[in-house]
């Protein structure tokens, strides 16, 4: 009930407001994020892992970035079973997030995040961070994996999204086509 009613209220704002400040809204909850990981990793002590959809533009409140993080947070929760010792679920203005504490080294919980976003169908449209216990984001590198590559050219992920070498419809319709023959297999 509280994500109906929280989807509702962030897509009454979409319709209601300026880009402008559903840009600041993006920008405040990605401060709130990082400052809930920072919390948790003070309080917990533990290994943090962030699961966020990987949908461009303002607006990442949809039925294909929930169907996203959704699914990879229960895939996270079976890989990591009998290891989480605190998760959330929320929906905020950069998207539905999951959050999980793992009781296990940041590297091996890396490891695993890791093959979730290669493995799973749809792994590659999230973004699965993983932070040690001091609150500091484990890269790929660190546990000598490949950076990400971008699904539509397989060039690095980084550098299409900094040169945006490709359309933010070309973008959305490959995931919403991932999203949409997911589960009809």
């Amino acid at each position: 009930m509280k994500i109906e009613h929280c989807k509702k209220e962030i897509k009454d704002y979409y319709i209601n407001c300026k880009e402008e400040e559903v840009f600041n809204k993006l920008l405040y909850a990605r401060e709130e994020r990082a400052d809930l990981i920072r919390n948790l990793s003070e309080k917990y002590k533990k290994t943090v892992i962030c699961i966020r959809a990987n949908y461009p533009g303002l607006y990442k409140i949809n039925e294909e970035s929930i169907k996203i993080v959704a699914t990879l947070l229960e895939e996270a929760k079976e890989v990591f079973k009998g290891s989480i010792t605190y998760d959330l679920y929320n929906i905020t203005y950069e998207g539905p997030i999951a959050i999980l504490i793992i009781d296990k080294t940041s590297k091996e919980v890396k490891r695993g995040a890791v093959k979730i976003e290669e493995l799973h169908p749809l792994g590659r449209l999230a973004d699965i961070d993983v932070y040690d216990e001091l609150g500091i984001g484990i890269s790929r590198e660190e546990v000598q994996i490949a950076r990400r590559r971008c699904f539509l050219c397989e060039n690095e992920a980084h550098s299409c999204v900094r040169s945006k070498a490709h359309r933010l419809e070309e973008i959305k319709d490959y995931i919403n086509k991932i999203v949409e023959g997911y589960g009809k297999e």
